[in-house]
């Protein structure tokens, strides 16, 4: 389990309890401490190996700076230090004289061990005389021989003491149990280690402290480190640029020094970026450093550089430092100061704060552990939820945002997540990232993904939402499944306690065992079916064993009937519960469960259980778990005789029992009712977070983390240490400055007596208050101590102690025990002691004389007897033997003074040891088992079909009420709609005047049939994207479509789609339909053929191109073998050595090489045979001179042969600069450097050019092997690659995932050519030649390199010291390149293209080749694209607003006239009713007029259009397509639902049929309601991939269950042959055996003839042992599916709830203050605002004169005598929308009539709330709309501003 952890800038570290350490990360400065990884990124947790030569170091603790780490260690290579010990020589104070003698010979141990030992491991017994004698000059012989003597004890076989034992004897303890490890950057000094020149070459990695400093706590700053030692001293090294190390200068220190502080101790540290903190035992705060911004805490910004005391601060709890702001705890409350941009102080501000400020945001709450970072900060609460806030970049807060804003507020980090569901009790913060430790040990890891700092090895960039971080399984050396942290059988005993009758042992497996008195129920051993006993009448006493060491071993307590026990019992009540901590005082019991739960059992007389109180649980003889922490985790216990404590995780303590004198700490309420006993546990007030609590006789003291004392209770004798004897019933901090002498340190334990108080300092002294002579005090003139004072006479550090009623024990670090107190019964043991002069029976302290080798752990108090434990697991007692509270059997003695040791406990655990190894020994022996049936057996109850199946419907439920909860989405989404519309109203009226970007030279409109119907084309492209069924179907139907005509269409639909994985996933949905409709229209071969102009192809390549990653990659890659061709062409001339060649290229190929045929042109590189033997020597020496002459200075035969190349090139660029300083000569050789081809077309050479021919095809040959390694290694990540090719220049998941593909829809179709192998290898060569399309294509055409830019090129051409930018230096420029190389280039291309093409019989040599290249192309993660594209769904519905799509006028063309032309088949695939047949009919004909834009200007003008595919918002009920899975509204759907199932969400409630007895079910339904069979059929639209069994034979269910409950079948028997031996032998199970004949019967009945019976079972068994296996991996994966579906929709339901309330937080009121600042001209929120869904509706009458004179409208309509007494009647609905009324308005009098004119309404229409939002967006564009089939016509930027200045009015008002 972790135990700590740690993050720097681009690393995490963590340490789990073991001490093993895990590391990951960028380890560029070797952050990661790993030889191997440095300089590469680490992608999941890597194992640090914390080993030196000699030495195994444990990980304490962890700190982890930007670039470095430190580790606190413990020396575990070494056994528990037992000290020597002689009663006659002091040897304590002779160590200590010869460590004061070699120290002022200014040498160290270490010094002089390497000097005079030459660093020898182990040391002779001369050598260590002669030490003894050098540094003992006043002891005399006979004391330095017996030393010796006593030291060689513990000499080795050899006779030799170890260096590191005779030290640490000699210091009295073990000095590398607190050494600092540290690796990273070595700038600054801040690993500690000396001058980094120095360490280059050096292996040590710990930190040069002084040998006896012991370090206890470590931190890092930014490029500092410091550390407080076990004397709580300050060291510090590391860089020093502006005082943080606090040594007064700035100087930078390469090995630790000591600051010095005012401090009285230190208990706490904090580095920052460059500045540090620092705590005292009081709760004050020190800080020094750089102080701008505040950060110190001093009010000012000055450099301190020494510690300086913050004065604002007392009593605090903790610190924190981050990169440039402070922090601490103080008493609960977070108070944080320095710079405040970025929102990090979290004050919700963004201002310096220069004085520590409380954050009101966590008033009332008690706050854990602070983190600061750079940018932001984070804090742990005491019930384990973990808030940050400050910038939100990259995730670092671990909440879903935005990008990079300001968090103000605290927001909480996993919530709704795992991380949010179980209790965190660790947080650290990185640059960019963030880990929080859970309780159980789980690891969260969140914020930026880049170089595996996170640990998940996620491909994401980002992981705003925190991801669970899995360790690897650590294999330990010994056999595996020995011991576990908790074994199944106790082999040790962990911890012994002491009641006042009885005592108990704690063992490594959570058992307890008890003996002593049962009088009360204190053995807890009654059975379940007896009724409880109110009284205390029991059994009489049992005999006991009399045998000797077996009458002591334990046995079942549930056997045991007496009153006493005089013999340990082992509780067997407990079957299930394991237990950690056990506390007993009188005659009752507590015990504390490793999870988190309290059982107890035992006398409850005064509530003391906290079970609460009835005559029946007066006394409780069966343990029973405390109910009132059911649902609170408690991590500490303590009992009192009459009250008990309960420490909970979160640091609240709770108190149950009798009340007198005030030790519950309740107050005086609890005294004032008729009993003063509290039966149920209530919380203490007024306590900081505890961590250490002690129950007394009538009082209770505690310890807080700040270390600090608190006590209430019976203030007797001064027993409270309050400096008076009063009671106080309330918890009351004790003042550290009253101990008497002060206390240097902090305290670690504290132990309540009866009349006294024992503490323990940090710094291992014991303090005593109270009763003086029980306290172990020496008092002059009076027996009380009301304040501490220090228990004298104990000689060396105590570790641990404990109070009995009237005596006490400690435990040294040397393992010694002392006691003191009241000697009766012999609980103090043998002594010898100085007694009290006045009290003869009381003890002063003294040491209990033991033997010399038992070193102990622990010592505990009865009332009258003590127990002790050693450090290897002995169990000594001694005191009364009465009740039996020894363990030792009946004994006649009252008391026993020796300690004696519990043989028979230590033979059980030795019994037990040996059992569980002969168990494991068993398991591995038994290795080769029946592997199928073990599966079977151990199949977790999750697994099974039937709660998989309830797991589906609980899912599928789920998502229902997800897709319910969209109706608060769908509410929000209006209120915005409506706040933004609102807002642009008040916007729109007030503009006076059409917007003008500037005026263009040439104006272009758009034509109109697309201006007017924009929201048309919006919902058409927005389904086009939705459904790649529309275009796939067309694919399908129109198969001579061509492949450019749909790759625009493709390109105008998507759009851009860099860095829009939704975008992309819906393309690769439409690339698998294309592609298995290309497989299914051909042969197995011809379909593999690779085409570029093929559909599928043209997808593949928009997907690769779209992603710049894979650009680079491929560009990269290109770059990288233009770079081998030419190393390996420039090689070849600095390296030729002939002087005589003739190359003779003009004349034509001979008849020979004519008749050579077509074989030749495929030869491959391996089929080119050597040259022709060379010619006799003096044939060559024969050759005139002048021939020779001839071929090295004419080159013109070279030149004529590649003329046409240098032309080619000429071509594509005129202006390409020629490196004159090549000669021709050797520019010609190189341009034909691998030209071998050119040769071989001669046909026969002379044997000069044979040579040549040689040379060519070799150099080739070694090239283009180059080339295909450095493929290989750049896709594996090869480290020979890495520096190059980082880990983030790959090609994306997506393009893998295509790859991945291929031969699943293959198998498809061709399932028998697949599964040969020859298939196999065919479907290698078509990922291959897929892969290498790209690539070839590039290096044949390196110009297109320019086209995407030279970067890649400049990048691997660069000489070493160049800058990116400089273009000298590059070692050969790139038009030059393709001049000389380009030839060379394109061969390697051609070569590339050989090896990829398997299909057409190529290079069958190649095969493993391809094939480890497809291993790495398809090693990706499966991608379930119907469960993406669910997520996609939902989180594109929950955006702000619709996705925009950037589109040409030319596109849109395009695609409708494709949709036009192939109308019939979208009717046909779809239906009549479908929303693209709809749109696209009505349009019309309108060929000619589309035909006519895409021959005008207008055509490449671009839009920006909004779809509206947030389909949620407006539909509720989804499917999914069942050709392409892409999940669907019912409006997308071919097969669209009844109208009374429109607003279902899903369509699994479908009726179904039993498969068993055709009995037909209601959709929700998982079982037969007739034969309860389980459900194996759902409908193909169904969202959720519910499980399906493949084989649903009965046959095979009845194997199953057979395998599942009959015996392990032993190895090499076959499961027939087993299960026909317990048919014949076995007649005990006549059940199983009828089983077993009828699935015989069942099998028999289908036997073919010619098989016999055993035969045709030995047949059937096996098919139905892969049956099994498979059905097995089915459901073992979809219960893997089923988790990551439910997390899936656990992240959109937190998403939708931080969505909404966001919106409810914030947006509200932004949108309110907006508003405001319109109609205001100012930002104010004093203004009333009035919502936009106010009652009040904007209202307004016009003429038509005044409409037309000021250009609102165009036409209209109307006869011209009834226009002048028209009106426009504009009214605001409830809907948003406008209605508009247009009224004649007679004006005439009548005698009969009123004389109010009369309106006539002549024609209305409504403009919706749609067409406004579409007016206004494209009214900068858009000259006119029109009504009433354009009856009215208006001026849509006039008519936008119009019903804007009518809504702000009416909204002002």
């Amino acid at each position: 389990m972790l135990k700590r952890i740690g993050c720097g800038l681009n690393h995490s570290v963590c340490v789990l309890e073991d001490g093993s350490v895990y590391v990951w990360g960028l380890s560029k400065n070797d952050e990661l401490g790993v030889p191997e990884l440095k300089g590469f990124a680490q992608y999941t947790p890597y194992s640090f190996d914390t080993s030196s030569d000699e030495s195994h170091y444990s990980a304490i603790e962890v700190a982890v700076g930007d670039t470095h780490t430190a580790l606190l260690i413990r020396d575990v290579s070494l056994p528990p230090l037992k000290l020597i010990y002689s009663a006659e020589i002091p040897i304590s104070k002779i160590f200590n004289q010869v460590l004061e003698s070699v120290k002022t010979k200014c040498v160290t141990m270490s010094n002089y061990h390497t000097q005079k030992w030459k660093g020898a491991k182990a040391i002779s017994r001369e050598k260590v005389a002669a030490f003894f004698n050098e540094f003992l000059t006043n002891e005399n012989e006979e004391i330095i021989q017996e030393i010796t003597d006593l030291l060689m004890t513990k000499a080795d076989q050899n006779g030799k003491i170890l260096y590191k034992e005779l030290r640490d004897q000699l210091y009295g303890f073990r000095v590398d149990d607190g050494r600092v490890m540290t690796w990273g950057c070595k700038d600054n000094g801040r690993l500690g280690r000396g001058d980094p020149r120095e360490m280059e070459n050096s292996k040590e990695r710990l930190a040069h402290l002084p040998e006896e400093i012991s370090i206890t706590k470590i931190s890092c700053g930014g490029q500092h480190t410091l550390a407080i030692s076990m004397g709580r001293k300050l060291f510090s090294w590391g860089a020093n640029a502006y005082g943080q190390l606090g040594t007064g200068n700035t100087k930078d220190q390469f090995i630790p020094v000591q600051v010095t502080i005012e401090a009285e101790y230190l208990v706490d540290i904090a580095g920052g970026g460059s500045h540090s903190l620092a705590l005292d035992n009081e709760g004050n705060v020190y800080s020094w450093g750089l102080g701008e911004g505040g950060r110190l805490g001093h009010g000012e910004s000055n450099l301190e550089l020494f510690p300086r005391k913050i004065r604002t601060l007392d009593d605090v709890e903790s610190i924190a430092a981050g990169h440039s702001h402070s922090g601490c705890i103080r008493k609960g409350e977070i108070y944080t100061w320095g710079v405040g941009t970025y929102a990090r102080l979290g004050h919700g501000t963004l201002n310096n704060e220069f004085s520590p400020r409380a954050l009101d945001f966590f008033k009332g709450r008690y706050m854990w552990k602070l983190c600061l970072s750079f940018f932001h900060s984070a804090v742990l609460a005491m019930n384990g939820e973990v808030w940050a806030w400050g910038n939100s970049k990259n995730g670092r807060l671990g909440v879903p945002s935005s990008s990079g804003e300001n968090q103000l507020i605290p927001v909480r980090v996993g919530m709704g997540t795992m991380m949010g569901a179980v209790k965190i009790v660790d947080v650290a913060l990185g640059y960019k990232h963030g880990l929080a430790l859970s309780k159980r040990g789980q690891l969260f890891a969140w914020g930026d993904g880049l170089d595996g700092k996170l640990g998940i090895n996620s491909k994401a960039l980002e992981e705003p939402i925190p991801k669970e971080v899995k360790l690897p399984k650590v294999h330990s050396k010994k056999k595996e499944g020995k011991l576990d942290f908790m074994p199944l059988k106790s082999t040790a005993v962990s911890s012994v306690y002491c009641g006042d009758f009885n005592s108990y042992c704690l063992t490594n497996a959570g058992e307890v065992l008890a003996w002593g008195s049962n009088a009360k129920g204190q053995l807890g051993n009654k059975p379940s079916n007896e009724p409880d006993q109110s009284g205390d009448e029991i059994e009489e006493d049992e005999p006991e064993y009399t045998n000797d060491i077996e009458r002591t071993m334990p046995r079942p307590a549930s056997q045991f009937k007496g009153r006493n026990s005089y013999t340990p019992l082992l509780m067997d009540v407990f079957r299930k519960e394991k237990f950690r901590l056990l506390a007993s005082s009188g005659e009752y019991v507590l015990a504390l469960g490793v999870n988190g739960k309290v059982w107890a059992w035992g006398t409850n007389e005064q509530g003391q259980l906290g079970i609460g109180y009835s005559e029946s649980t007066r006394v409780i003889r069966r343990p029973v778990m405390v109910a009132a922490f059911k649902r609170i985790d408690i991590k500490l216990i303590a009992a009192g005789p009459y009250h008990s404590a309960f420490l909970a995780d979160n640091g609240e303590v709770y108190m149950t029992g009798s009340a007198e004198y005030g030790k519950l700490g309740l107050g005086d309420g609890v005294l004032t009712g008729k009993s003063s006993i509290q039966y149920i546990p209530r919380m203490v007030l007024g306590l900081p977070n505890v961590k250490n609590i002690s129950c007394g006789v009538t009082h209770t003291a505690a310890l807080d983390y700040s270390h600090h004392l608190w006590v209430w209770g019976s203030g007797w004798f001064g027993k409270l240490g309050l400096s008076d004897a009063i009671d106080r019933v309330v918890p009351t901090l004790v003042d550290f400055k009253t101990f008497q002498p002060p206390s240097q340190t902090g305290l670690k334990e504290v132990a309540c007596g009866e009349h006294y108080t024992l503490v323990l300092s940090l710094d291992g002294y014991v303090y005593g208050a109270g009763l003086a002579k029980f306290a172990g005090l020496q008092m002059v003139g009076s027996n009380e101590a009301i304040s501490f004072q220090r228990v004298v006479k104990i000689a060396s550090a105590v570790k641990a102690i404990s109070a009995g009623r009237d005596h006490s024990l400690a435990v040294t670090k040397r393992g010694q025990i002392y006691g003191w107190g009241k000697v009766t019964s012999g609980k103090l043991g043998p002594g010898p002691f100085v007694y009290v002069a006045d009290d003869p029976t009381v003890a002063l302290p003294g040491q209990l004389i033991m033997s010399h080798d038992t070193v102990f752990e622990r010592a505990v108090c009865g009332s009258n007897h003590s127990c002790a434990l050693t450090v290897d697991g002995d169990v000594f007692v001694w005191g009364s033997t009465g009740s039996g509270r020894l363990g030792l059997a009946y004994i006649d003695d009252p008391e026993i003074k020796v300690p004696q040791k519990l043989y028979g406990v230590n033979k059980w655990l030795s019994e037990n040891k040996e059992i569980a190894e002969t168990q494991v020994d068993d398991v591995e022996e038994g290795d080769n088992e029946y592997f199928l049936q073990t599966l079977i057996k151990n199949e977790p109850a999750e697994n099974s079909e039937e709660t998989l199946l309830l797991n589906d419907q609980k899912i599928i439920s789920k998502l229902d009420n997800l897709l319910m909860m969209f109706d608060k989405v769908r509410e929000v989404e209006l209120e915005r709609t409506n706040s933004l519309s609102y807002l642009e109203s008040l916007i729109v009226a007030k503009i006076e005047k059409m917007p003008q970007v500037g005026t263009p030279l040439f104006k272009l409109t758009l034509p109109p049939i697309i201006s007017k119907n924009i929201q048309l084309y919006e919902y058409l492209l927005g389904c086009l994207q939705s459904h790649p069924c529309y275009l796939g179907s067309i694919i399908e139907k129109n198969p001579n479509l061509p492949s450019t005509q749909l790759a625009d269409i493709i390109n105008g639909i998507y759009g851009n789609m860099k860095n829009d994985p939704i975008k992309m996933r819906r393309l690769m949905l439409l690339y698998k339909i294309a592609l298995t409709i290309s497989v299914g229209k051909s042969d197995f071969k011809r379909s593999l053929k690779v085409k570029a102009s093929d559909i599928a192809s043209e997808i593949y390549f928009k997907l690769l191109r779209s992603q710049p990653t894979n650009i680079q990659f491929i560009s990269g890659l290109a770059a990288e073998i233009m770079k081998l061709v030419y190393k390996a062409s420039k090689n070849s001339v600095k390296k030729d050595k002939p002087k005589v060649v003739k190359e003779v290229f003009v004349r034509k190929p001979s008849q020979a090489s004519s008749n050579k045929g077509s074989n030749e042109e495929n030869k491959t590189d391996e089929d080119h045979g050597s040259a022709p033997e060379a010619p006799p020597q003096d044939e060559i020496r024969s050759q005139p001179e002048e021939i020779k002459s001839q071929s090295e200075e004419d080159p013109q035969n070279i030149r004529m042969a590649t003329n046409e190349a240098v032309d080619h090139e000429k071509h594509m660029d005129e202006n390409r600069v020629i490196d004159e300083s090549i000669p021709e000569v050797e520019r010609m050789k190189i341009k034909d450097a691998l030209n071998y081809k050119q040769l071989e077309e001669l046909g026969e050479l002379p044997y000069e050019l044979q040579i040549v021919l040689k040379e060519r095809i070799s150099l080739f040959k070694k090239t283009a092997g180059k080339a295909r390694k450095l493929i290989y290694q750049v896709l594996s990540h090869s480290p020979k690659v890495r520096k190059r090719f980082s880990a983030t220049q790959k090609l994306s998941n997506e393009v893998k995932f295509m790859y991945k593909d291929i031969p699943s829809v293959f198998l498809e179709h061709f399932p028998s050519q697949c599964n040969t192998i020859e298939g196999k290898a065919i479907l290698d060569s078509k990922i291959v030649s897929l892969f290498f399309l790209p690539l070839v294509e590039l290096l044949k055409e390196p110009y297109q390199l320019k086209r995407m830019g030279i970067e890649e090129f400049n990048n691997s051409f660069r000489k070493k010291g160049a800058g990116p930018k400089d273009e000298a230096g590059l070692k050969i420029s790139f038009n030059e390149f393709i001049t000389l190389y380009g030839n060379n280039v394109k061969l390697i291309a051609e070569d590339l293209e050989k090896v990829a093409e398997r299909a057409q019989g190529y290079v069958v040599d190649f095969d493993e080749y391809r094939k480890s290249l497809v291993d790495e192309l398809i090693n990706v993660p499966d991608l379930n694209l119907q469960d993406l594209s669910l997520a996609d769904l939902f989180t594109q519905c929950l955006a702000a607003e619709d996705p925009n799509l950037t589109i040409k006028v030319c596109d849109i063309a395009s695609i409708h006239l494709l949709l036009l032309q192939h109308l019939d088949i979208l009717k046909e695939s779809f239906s009549e009713d479908d929303p693209v047949v709809l749109i696209i009919e009505s349009f019309g004909d309108i060929t000619e007029l589309y035909k006519k834009i895409l021959k005008s200007d207008t055509k490449d003008i671009k839009m920006n259009l909004n779809l509206p595919i947030r389909w949620l918002l407006r539909e509720r009920g989804i499917q999914t397509c069942p050709k392409c899975k892409s999940p669907l509204t019912y409006s997308l759907l071919k097969n669209k639902p009844p109208e009374d199932r429109v607003d279902e969400p899903t369509t699994v409630t479908k009726l179904w049929n039993c498969w068993s007895c055709g009995n037909t079910q209601d959709g929700w339904h998982m079982k037969c309601l007739e034969c309860e069979a389980v459900r194996r059929e759902f409908p193909i639209e169904a969202l959720i991939n519910c499980f399906r069994p493949f084989y649903n034979s009965k046959e095979l269910l009845a194997f199953v269950n057979i395998l599942h409950d009959i015996p392990r079948i032993p190895p090499k028997i076959t499961p027939h042959k087993f299960m026909k031996n317990i048919v014949e032998k076995d007649k005990s199970d006549f059940s199983m055996a009828h089983k077993i004949n009828g699935f015989f019967r069942s099998i028999l009945d289908n036997k073919p003839i010619e098989k016999t019976e055993d035969e045709a079972i030995e047949d059937a068994i096996k098919d139905f042992e892969i049956q099994a296996k498979h059905e097995y991996d089915l459901r073992t994966g979809h219960r893997a599916y089923l988790d990551s579906i439910n997390q899936m929709l656990l992240e959109v339901e937190e998403e939708i709830r931080l969505g909404c309330n966001q919106f409810q937080q914030n947006t509200r009121t932004i949108l309110k203050q907006a508003s405001l600042a319109i109609k205001t001209g100012k930002n104010t929120s004093e203004v009333k605002f009035n919502d936009a869904s106010t009652n009040k509706r904007a209202q307004g009458r016009f003429n038509i004169d005044y409409l037309k004179k000021k250009k609102i409208l165009i036409n209209m309509n109307v006869p011209p005598a009834v226009m002048k007494n028209t009106i426009f009647l504009f009214t605001e609905t409830e809907t948003g929308s406008f209605d508009v009324k247009v009224v004649l308005v007679e004006n005439r009098n009548y005698i009969c009539l009123p004389r109010a004119p009369i309106e006539v309404k002549l024609m209305g229409f409504e403009i919706e709330p749609d067409k406004l939002k579409a007016m206004r967006r494209t009214m900068n564009f858009r000259a006119e709309t029109s009504f009433l089939d354009g009856k009215v016509s208006f001026n849509v930027f006039q008519l936008v501003r119009l019903l804007g200045s009518l809504l702000g009015k009416c909204k002002q008002e």
